[in-house]
């Protein structure tokens, strides 16, 4: 999805994060709590879903995603079936597995960022969505029942995230603009007929560190 589209996606789930809110705020029944809650999951599931397609382009734009990594972001795994054909099927990753993959490859583009998950924001994030998977998958009438503090742990779950992901979308975009530059430095050298760089240049391509 381009990132123009990307904004206006997270744009229209956050005015509904925003709408529910303050329909909560003029009727603060049960059924308006539960409307808060899933369309807050909405935009989580959204921004989480921004943040993997962001990792996933910039690692694969700077070569750092592995095959194992690349075919866990697709969310698609094989079988084989006794004529030796091939089967896809969808295979979803859990929103905190997701999210934790992402945030190890967005550390290994950009190693001086990482995102908190030793703190208090996500705790929350764990606790939200137990209380999403509450409602969606009631045992009992009491599962449907939710409080102010459910409220207010699911919306600092939606900002926890979004402050998180932003911060290490930000870094890792810098850091492949660096690379890109670097890279770009290196072709100019190399068009200038620089030996230092064509030196450097070899030595990448045949793998010898001292290349005569």
């Amino acid at each position: 999805m381009h990132q123009d589209v990307q904004t206006s996606f997270m744009r229209m789930l956050l005015a509904d994060v925003v709408r529910a809110d303050a329909a909560h705020r003029a009727d603060p029944g049960q059924g308006a709590k539960r409307d808060f809650v899933r369309t807050s999951f909405a935009a989580i599931e959204g921004a989480v879903w921004s943040f993997r397609e962001h990792i996933r382009a910039l690692a694969t734009s700077t070569e750092e995603l592995s095959d194992a990594e690349r075919t866990v972001l697709s969310e698609i795994a094989y079988s084989v079936d006794k004529t030796g054909r091939l089967s896809p099927q969808a295979k979803f990753l859990t929103l905190p597995a997701a999210i934790r993959l992402c945030a190890r490859i967005g550390q290994r583009l950009a190693p001086a960022t990482s995102m908190d998950f030793a703190g208090a924001g996500w705790q929350n994030f764990t606790l939200a969505i137990d209380i999403r998977n509450r409602i969606t998958h009631p045992k009992s009438l009491d599962d449907l029942n939710l409080t102010d503090g459910d409220l207010n742990t699911c919306a600092a779950a939606l900002h926890w995230f979004l402050e998180e992901s932003t911060h290490m979308m930000q870094a890792t975009l810098s850091a492949a603009r660096d690379h890109v530059e670097g890279i770009r430095e290196v072709l100019n050298d190399l068009k200038s007929g620089d030996e230092e760089a064509w030196r450097v240049y070899r030595s990448l391509i045949t793998g010898d560190d001292d290349p005569v």
